[in-house]
């Protein structure tokens, strides 16, 4: 007599087919949603038709689509531009040989590029975010490509490429890479850039706990930063920030005062339509809502702290170990320590692993 199989052990059985075929289903789709090289290069020549795109300019255009370094060489001798600029259907705005290949992410073309002349800027009338130093942050970053591109960069740059460097140096300030915030310095980078969805570099600074910088940066900008035409800022990143690190809500509160002497005023609500000033209080944060604009003394009173328990638990997503060992130190006694060292050692776990896992502590 045979065993009866149920439906659960069928189920079961044609799972794994089913989860292949849905995948090879995907994977179709995909390709044929996906255009390419043959089909931007097809819109690309429609685009161009009334251009001075010569056919060499073509042959270099789909050496960098499809990745062949030998046909972007011999495209290049053969008198192909290097600047050439283009449009089609599958991007917005304006490519140049430069952007296409850094989306490519293709080294060997790229110096190819370079050495034969290609300019390290945005398209004429673009905007900075479409300059090649803040493409190569934005695709899968890769330090390579974004160095070889600074050996590159002309310095004393008009303002619109002084503000493209800027752009640059807000990834590089939120990771505080100082030897590349002074290479941006050297090459004439703007650092008052205040961009158009209202982030600046202190605030860039803040966003990753990087408290000196912030400050050096007002103190060095401070006239600029004045005059500058931008005065609207967005504080979300900033307060995403502040509720990781609540132990240091007054350092950030005492940046966004500076900010505020300096003229600037931050937006009232986020694109939710959602209060800024009400987030901060939400995160318990009343310096920061104080700073953002809630006057109300009684409103402010209802914010409630952060307990020590919980400074801890959010202390355990830093990623820097010695701050991460300073809070643990400030907010806990010396028989809770001995008993997280005890569990650490029981469960071959850091102190981090084990209050993460909502081990609470007694302060």
């Amino acid at each position: 007599m045979h065993p009866k199989i149920t439906l659960r052990q069928k189920t079961n059985s044609l799972f794994p087919v089913l989860f292949a075929l849905a995948t090879f289903v995907v994977s179709l789709c995909a390709q044929a949603a996906w255009p390419g090289p043959d089909d931007m290069l097809q819109s690309i020549k429609l685009h161009q038709s009334a251009s001075t795109l010569t056919q060499t300019d073509f042959d270099l255009i789909k050496a960098i689509l499809t990745k062949n370094a030998a046909a972007a060489r011999d495209a290049l001798k053969a008198g192909a531009n290097p600047n050439a600029m283009f449009t089609n259907t599958y991007k917005a705005g304006k490519s140049t040989c430069l952007t296409a290949a850094i989306e490519e992410k293709n080294m060997e073309i790229l110096r190819l590029l370079l050495e034969a002349g290609a300019r390290v800027e945005a398209p004429p009338g673009a905007e900075p975010w479409s300059h090649p130093l803040t493409k190569a942050q934005n695709l899968d970053y890769d330090p390579a490509i974004f160095d070889l591109l600074l050996d590159y960069c002309k310095k004393s740059p008009s303002s619109d490429e002084a503000d493209g460097y800027a752009l640059a140096l807000f990834a590089e300030v939120r990771s505080n890479n100082t030897a590349r915030i002074e290479r941006l310095r050297q090459l004439g980078a703007n650092f008052a850039y205040v961009s158009k969805n209202g982030g600046c570099l202190p605030l860039a600074a803040l966003e990753g706990g990087h408290f000196a910088l912030a400050d050096e940066l007002i103190e060095q900008h401070k006239e600029r930063l004045r005059s500058s035409p931008r005065k609207l800022l967005n504080p979300g990143g900033l307060l995403e920030a502040a509720a990781g690190r609540p132990h240091r809500e007054a350092e950030f509160a005492e940046i966004v005062n500076e900010l505020n002497e300096l003229g600037f005023i931050f937006r009232e609500r986020d694109q939710w339509n959602t209060s800024f000033v009400q987030r901060a209080a939400n995160a318990r944060l009343p310096l920061i809502a104080r700073a953002l604009g809630m006057t109300d003394e009684a409103e402010l009173a209802k914010i409630k702290p952060y307990t020590a328990e919980m400074i801890i638990l959010r202390a355990t997503r830093l990623e820097d170990s010695k701050e991460f060992a300073t809070v643990f130190d400030q907010y806990t006694t010396s028989e809770t320590r001995r008993q997280m060292a005890t569990l650490a050692l029981g469960y071959s776990l850091t102190p981090g692993h084990i209050l993460a896992g909502n081990v609470f502590i007694k302060s």
